[in-house]
């Protein structure tokens, strides 16, 4: 007997420890910080359209082969991969981290990964390091986007062509701040109940690369960016107010060093979206105005956008007008475009657009107008 319960009580004791160590290894394990681990995400948006270019734009005659002509057809792909991943810091900040990698061979393959930042959040606010766009470009307001390409961007170029002789939307129009270039960014926390919070950038070269900012003398080449922007978002009753002005500095030489400001709101009723944005760009050194390099412009765009349930119609314009060399050159568009959610993200867009550029001086070559009808689908994942 008195063995029996000796080896019982031995086995009880034996398990008892093995069931501490057990506990103990299970509690060490949950206290372990977990490693960092990657997401996959991203879209695919594939676009066609068809396009009219002003005939005298293209040549003055069918015999004329002075210049090129542009195919009524054309097919444009915009797609990313993203890598994402965060994890919670024992201190409470969250450390997140995200490579986008572009999907597409045209165009791109100078630039493969268009934006690979860092980022912590924590009551302090947003921290973050690395190749993204700038405060003012991911902060602004400026009024619903109808149809599958953006007015106040490049996109339309692609189907009624942008004569060589303008420089203005070039890339980001009315919005100010878009380049991926490596930067820091601070945006603050929102300011108790006001529903303000404000955004800061510092870009030190645009260039983009491992060397040093090339910025002194007259053969520095460089071109650093500085940027901040105060946004407003709050709800007014049962309108959803939202509101911005930025402001943005780039230098470098005095042909590439200018200052813009921008503006904008979006007031949001139910279903029903209107809005518009405003942007003022200014030489900030003296002689270039009336020049071949000014860049003195202004623009500004709005529309409207209606949600019904999976479907969403409205209509856009934009407006604007670059320095030139004995006047001013100018730009109008505008779109009346939809969407409609076919699934889980899956939706397809369609869109009808008027493009009209306007040279100061008659050259057939610096002036063109035409439509174009452009739908497409796009897939987020």
């Amino acid at each position: 007997m008195k063995k029996f319960l000796f080896s019982t009580t031995a086995l009880a004791a034996v398990s008892a420890l093995a069931i501490s160590a057990s506990v103990a290894n299970a509690a060490e394990k949950k206290k372990k910080p977990q490693p960092l681990k990657l997401s996959l995400g991203g879209f695919m948006h594939s676009m066609a359209g068809f396009a009219s270019n002003d005939g005298t734009f293209e040549g003055d005659s069918a015999s004329d082969l002075s210049r090129q002509s542009y195919d009524a057809f054309n097919m444009v792909q915009d797609s990313e991969v993203y890598f994402t991943g965060s994890t919670k810091l024992d201190n409470g900040v969250t450390l997140s981290v995200a490579i986008q990698l572009e999907g597409d061979q045209v165009n791109k393959a100078a630039a493969s990964i268009d934006a690979s930042y860092m980022k912590l959040t924590g009551g302090f606010g947003d921290i973050r390091i690395g190749s993204h766009a700038g405060p003012a470009a991911i902060m602004r307001h400026k009024g619903p986007k109808n149809g599958p390409i953006s007015l106040d961007t490049g996109e339309t170029n692609s189907y009624v062509v942008r004569p060589a002789g303008h420089n203005i939307l070039t890339a980001a129009g009315v919005t100010v701040g878009a380049s991926d270039a490596i930067k820091l960014i601070y945006i603050t926390p929102k300011l108790g109940k006001s529903g303000l919070f404000a955004g800061f950038a510092y870009t030190p070269s645009k260039a983009n690369d491992d060397n040093p900012p090339d910025v002194g003398g007259n053969a520095g080449t460089d071109v650093q960016v500085y940027q901040g922007i105060v946004s407003y978002e709050d709800k007014v009753g049962s309108t959803t107010v939202q509101a911005d002005i930025a402001y943005w500095e780039e230098h470098a030489n005095a042909a590439a060093s200018f200052k813009a400001v921008a503006g904008g709101l979006n007031l949001v009723f139910g279903g029903l979206t209107v809005g518009f944005g405003v942007k003022g760009q200014s030489n900030i050194d003296t002689g270039q105005g009336g020049t071949a390099t000014s860049n003195d412009q202004k623009n500004w765009m709005g529309g409207f956008q209606y949600k019904l349930g999976d479907y969403t119609f409205g209509a856009n314009y934009l407006s604007g007008e670059e320095d030139a060399v004995g006047g001013d050159d100018e730009v109008e568009k505008w779109a009346i475009g939809g969407s409609y959610k076919i699934g889980e993200g899956v939706s397809t867009s369609a869109g009808l657009y008027h493009v009209e550029w306007d040279d100061q001086t008659t050259t057939n070559a610096n002036n063109n107008s035409g439509w174009a009808v452009v739908a497409g689908i796009k897939v987020a994942f």
